[in-house]
């Protein structure tokens, strides 16, 4: 008896046009190039001039005698610099691979967001090194598992015991004191620690009354940074494939290895609205704008170019052209270890 058709016959497979599945990462999560404000730049390296706070906030003597003259006091200044180095990445479209195409595969944009990944991560792992170790600012604390602290030390605060808001607005003091009367405003945690904090039992304790009947106690980014009075919080959840590169499975599939790329981190900093004369802020990001017109704010610029060596096809490049300096470690204060 002959087969009677099926949905299978009538229909030839091919790739939707309106759904497709790519793992790169969404660069509005990324916190490198959002956590300091920026300042365009006409030169690649130049100066600044810093004025050392020891010059200031002074008691002296204002008295002046009926037939004197003012006391005398003086300050001092000295420069320093900055130098913006080129980043970098591109992917090259053959002119066959873009003409044999179908409709569903968007080349540009695929190679667009390939290399914007690829780029921000580098700064990612930049901005990690530059502020999210020890040794950068003028405090690091460190916490501990068991026992009481002592120095700079704190309760880790995935424990029972500890006390993220008290800690946090202890070290609001400090920096306040040691940095001339600012007080940190911004604030930076690795989503492990995120996710310990707004669970603690410390912080929904504070917030527990003021749900209705029928709500639980809840803790959101906002009503956290409000508790640590701070304007912002932004969480880190950047990941990294620590994998071979260059290798495949038995099925085309190269390996995956994810870890974040920081965790158990706290940083808390000052930083001005606006960079801009005689403004101390904790870091800058300077941008060499004149060179590179685009980019930093909506992540690297794009440009798309012919290769000059003869191969038909194009370039879709991502570059940026930024220095991220620390220009005030007394506007910040490096949390280690903060959960176990």
């Amino acid at each position: 008896m002959p087969r009677g058709q099926t949905y299978q016959d009538v229909h030839v497979d091919r790739p939707l046009t309106n759904y497709s599945i790519a793992h790169w990462q969404d660069t509005d999560m990324f916190v490198s190039q959002r956590f300091f404000n920026t300042l365009p730049v006409v030169y690649a390296s130049d100066q600044y001039t810093v004025y050392p706070q020891g010059y200031f906030n002074r008691l002296y003597n204002t008295k002046r005698a009926e037939d004197g003259v003012a006391n005398t006091i003086q300050y001092g200044s000295r420069e320093e610099s900055y130098s913006i180095q080129e980043d970098a990445l591109r992917i090259f479209i053959s002119d066959k691979k873009r003409a044999n195409a179908d409709a569903q595969r968007d080349l540009d944009l695929e190679a667009t967001e390939v290399v914007t990944n690829a780029v921000m991560i580098g700064k990612e792992n930049d901005f990690s090194s530059n502020f999210l170790t020890t040794g950068k600012w003028s405090s690091d604390r460190a916490g501990i598992a068991t026992g009481d602290p002592s120095g700079a030390q704190f309760r880790r605060w995935d424990r029972d015991d500890a006390d993220p808001v008290a800690d946090v607005l202890n070290e609001i003091v400090e920096i306040t004191r040691r940095s001339s009367g600012r007080r940190p405003n911004r604030g930076l945690m690795t989503l492990d620690v995120y996710m310990i904090v707004r669970e603690h039992a410390s912080l929904l304790d504070r917030v527990r009354y003021a749900q209705g009947n029928n709500a639980p106690a809840q803790l959101s980014l906002a009503a956290i940074a409000a508790l640590f009075e701070l304007d912002e919080l932004m969480i880190m959840q950047t990941v990294l494939n620590n994998a071979d590169d260059g290798v495949e499975d038995a099925n085309g599939n190269p390996p995956v290895n994810n870890v974040f790329l920081k965790d158990k981190t706290f940083l808390l900093a000052h930083v001005a609205p606006s960079p801009g004369r005689y403004t101390p802020t904790a870091a800058t990001t300077f941008v060499w704008n004149q060179y590179i017109s685009h980019g930093v704010g909506a992540g690297p610029a794009i440009r798309r170019y012919r290769p000059q060596d003869g191969r038909k096809g194009e370039f879709v490049e991502a570059e940026l052209a930024i220095d991220q300096k620390l220009v005030s470690p007394d506007l910040g204060a490096y949390w280690a270890d903060v959960i176990s």
